[in-house]
């Protein structure tokens, strides 16, 4: 007496949740795993009746070696030792009977019926090749969904896939490249183990609106992407058994997010023109293999080529790169996984090394570099002392005025504020010796405002400092009304 008894109805209503179309995938794969150079697949509606009748059809040489595994479960599978083979525990045949109220297989080794009073086997035998042919409960709303299922098949060259007809084609690849990958093992004793082994990966096109799935060997097993973040750019083909329940159910996220890392490595220089949304890069950027093109890539994506990070060392570093267009990733923006990656691979940078903030002063208040009074060009006097009158007109204090040299800088000129005056330095590295001439006179105003508005605020971005720049214009306005233009003559 057999431990076990299947109820076909309830494994028939287990499928339903799956779809029609995944016990046809099972059908279609098995022939893919054998010689076959064909497969056809048939499905005919029957008039007045819900269901199809389907047939699969292959020319493979061999046919069934043991015809007892069309109707045994988890019977050892030949095929799980093999990554390359989509079986494991031998069901596809299986879940395709349990959805039809009568069926056959006619093989290479015989011929097995399935009709209601219970199951037969024949000696009709075929020369070569197998046929599954099968009255499937299936309404014409359903036919049409797993049409469109199998369409979505991603045939291997070297098997013709035809479905009612027409033959079905994978679609353009945009790469092909090898990754190491989880997958599943069949031990020496039949057992699945998960290990880690180098596989084929093939990107294709998606065609049309279809959502980007994630495949095993040309199987859809999971789609991949979501309408928040938006799809993926590409369909997946990993080319090796992808770690699965029974049921070949979905990937976990951490296979998924592995696999989009390993597509982030291999394809970062297409990112520019990819369809799709961004929320695939964030996963595959917090993966622990995502390597630093990729990385910057997807940063360039997501925030542009000239981006900084925040930088709570120098917070008017990270006003200077706002305000220089630059985009600024705060710390919200991304996962910790993603920083980790960001930080490890220097994928971006804190402002404060990309535009530090004028720093001029050592301690003691001196401008560092210093270029002696003595050394000054008449050109440079007059300037230095136009600058020092202008601050008088427009502060009501003095402010002293040095040239400095700090070429390893990116300011051209700094201002500190010293009771009801202040100092500024000039930084001749930087603004060079033709901005001293008197003909350049708009520059050095422009330059002298921009530095005397920091006696009322150090913050580029705040609003104290634009109120400052537009009272210390207004006043200079009046000043040259009243007094002429020799006010603003260098």
């Amino acid at each position: 007496m057999s431990w076990f008894e299947v109820d076909k109805e309830g494994l028939a209503r287990l499928l339903e949740r799956r779809g029609k179309v995944f016990a046809l995938y099972e059908l279609v794969a098995n022939v893919w795993d054998t010689s076959a150079t064909r497969v056809d697949v048939t499905m005919v509606p029957m008039p007045g009746e819900p269901y199809v009748r389907v047939s699969v059809e292959d020319d493979d040489p061999t046919g069934f070696v043991r015809l007892d595994d069309s109707f045994t479960l988890f019977a050892d599978s030949q095929r799980k030792g093999d990554v390359e083979k989509r079986g494991r525990f031998n069901l596809g045949e299986k879940l395709v009977l349990a959805l039809c109220r009568r069926a056959a297989i006619e093989s290479t080794t015989g011929t097995v019926v399935f009709e209601e009073g219970g199951r037969r086997e024949g000696r009709r035998r075929r020369s070569f090749g197998s046929v599954f042919s099968g009255e499937m409960r299936m309404t014409r709303q359903e036919l049409e969904e797993v049409r469109g299922g199998l369409r979505r098949l991603l045939p291997p060259r070297e098997c013709v896939t035809m479905v009612d007809g027409e033959r079905l084609l994978a679609g353009d690849v945009v790469r092909d490249f090898m990754a190491l990958l989880p997958t599943e093992l069949g031990d020496s004793e039949g057992v699945l183990r998960r290990k880690e082994l180098r596989a084929q990966v093939t990107l294709h096109e998606r065609r049309g609106g279809e959502a980007a799935m994630l495949y095993e060997m040309g199987i859809p097993i999971a789609e991949i992407g979501g309408h928040q973040g938006g799809q993926d750019p590409w369909h997946v083909n990993v080319h090796q058994k992808i770690p699965l329940g029974f049921d070949r159910d979905a990937p976990t996220p951490g296979y998924v997010r592995r696999v989009r890392a390993e597509v982030l490595n291999a394809a970062h220089d297409l990112l520019p023109l990819a369809p799709g949304g961004t929320a695939w890069l964030e996963d595959a950027a917090s993966d622990q293999r995502a390597g630093k093109e990729g990385v910057s890539a997807a940063l360039d994506v997501r925030f542009g080529t000239r981006r900084v990070i925040a930088d709570p060392s120098d917070p008017e570093g990270t006003k200077i790169a706002f305000s220089s267009g630059y985009a600024v990733i705060h710390g919200g923006a991304l996962t910790s996984a993603e920083w980790d990656n960001v930080r490890r691979h220097e994928a971006a940078l804190p402002a404060g090394q990309v535009t530090p903030s004028p720093k001029p002063y050592v301690e003691g208040g001196r401008p560092e570099r210093v270029v002696p009074e003595a050394d000054w060009t008449a050109e440079q006097v007059r300037v230095v002392r136009f600058v020092e009158r202008l601050s008088r007109i427009l502060i009501d204090g003095e402010v002293e005025v040095r040239i400095v040299r700090e070429p390893s800088v990116s300011w051209g000129a700094t201002f500190g504020r010293l009771g009801n005056g202040g100092r500024m330095a000039l930084n001749l590295s930087r603004l060079g010796e033709g901005w001293f001439r008197a003909s350049n006179v708009e520059e050095i105003l422009r330059l002298a405002i921009h530095e005397l508005g920091h006696y009322y605020s150090c913050d580029h971005l705040s609003s104290e400092y634009h109120e400052a720049l537009c009272r210390l214009g207004a006043r200079l306005a009046v000043v040259v009304a009243r007094e002429g233009d020799t006010v603003i003559e260098v």
